[in-house]
């Protein structure tokens, strides 16, 4: 009998939400062994239970933390893998996101030719969604990717667009970033002036998110901690009790 028949829907979507999440702490933390761990068992139960788009968010965090762990063929291997689901299941949102792992993974390995290809398809379909604030992601990647060819003006137009979103969405932490690609920008046209002043709004952002972010992550390892041995224990316990978890924990 498959998992399907031992779990409700929504007890295994918030069980696999979890996984993924510490996950994803565990890979901000730079313990990419228990990241692996998480990000693998996410993907086996995705699978069994045939639930594509849990499925490409396991394979979409396996890439991140093979990239953050260096190992990038292994990243775009996985990013690949992402983008054919989402083909799969023509998503444009999931397919934007495929394009910035391998984007990005292009981009560590210094293919720039190839990273720009990439975030060029990364912005047309954040474009296609109209989701502004992947439309700010594209554009910065975009930037950086410009930055690092040479192209400064291109590169500055671009953080601009991303600093013009950011404040539309009252996105602090996303404006931070652009004004210091700004800044580097102009101090790559040797407009020192003008990058020292984007440069200290950088800095007065960073101040002000920084205690914040510090708090968030703090919170999200304390509550992922928590939570994730209550999930496991319920999901193990319907599982081999052969009993729907919703008889054991209401919601």
């Amino acid at each position: 009998m498959g998992l399907k028949f031992f779990i409700s829907d929504s007890i295994l979507y918030y069980f696999l939400f979890f996984l993924g999440n510490v996950g994803a702490v565990y890979t901000a933390m730079g313990d990419f062994a228990n990241a692996l761990e998480c990000h693998n068992e996410h993907l086996k139960i995705a699978q069994e239970s045939g639930n594509k788009m849990e499925e490409a968010r396991a394979l979409s965090n396996l890439g991140s933390a093979h990239h953050y762990n260096r190992d990038y063929d292994k990243a775009i291997n996985y990013h690949l893998k992402v983008l054919q689901v989402s083909q799969d299941l023509t998503d444009k949102t999931l397919e934007a996101r495929a394009y910035a792992g391998l984007g990005h993974a292009a981009r560590a390995q210094n293919n720039l030719s190839k990273a720009r290809v990439y975030h060029e398809k990364q912005l047309d379909n954040a474009l296609q969604t109209k989701d502004k604030a992947a439309e700010a992601r594209a554009c910065s990647n975009m930037g950086i990717v410009y930055h690092q060819l040479g192209e400064y003006e291109a590169a500055l137009k671009l953080h601009k667009k991303h600093l013009s979103i950011a404040k539309n969405l009252e996105d602090r932490t996303s404006q931070g970033r652009a004004y210091g690609n700004i800044g580097n920008a102009y101090s790559a046209l040797s407009q020192h002036d003008q990058a020292i002043k984007f440069h200290k709004q950088e800095l007065a952002i960073s101040k002000e998110v920084s205690i914040y972010q510090y708090q968030l992550f703090n919170s999200a390892v304390t509550c992922h901690r928590n939570m994730c041995p209550l999930f496991l224990l319920m999901f193990t316990s319907s599982k081999y009790l052969g009993v729907p978890t919703y008889c054991i924990l209401s919601w």
